[in-house]
């Protein structure tokens, strides 16, 4: 189960990392709050993912995670080192 959870805590990592390089930015006046809210980091056939929705179903995943397994979470993680040190 540890090993699940970590797995799908590096997916969404390496999901956020991602850049979609084919959407060129065409006006230079934008700030960055609508800039991160249009940037798409991920996408799957023909729907996209903004950072704005990783961001979300990431803390939700997490949430879901923690409301399910709460009283197993000090058997699957370290409780106390950060999410990015578990092994």
């Amino acid at each position: 189960m540890k090993k699940l959870f970590v797995l799908f805590l590096l997916v969404c990592i390496l999901l956020a990392g991602c850049k979609d390089t084919s959407q060129k930015e065409t006006e230079g006046t934008k700030d960055n709050n609508e800039i991160y809210h249009e940037t798409v980091v991920a996408t799957v056939g023909n729907h996209s993912i903004t950072a704005v929705e990783l961001n979300y179903f990431y803390i939700d995943a997490i949430n879901t995670f923690y409301s399910n397994y709460q009283s197993y979470i000090s058997y699957l993680l370290d409780v106390k080192a950060p999410l990015n040190e578990q092994i």
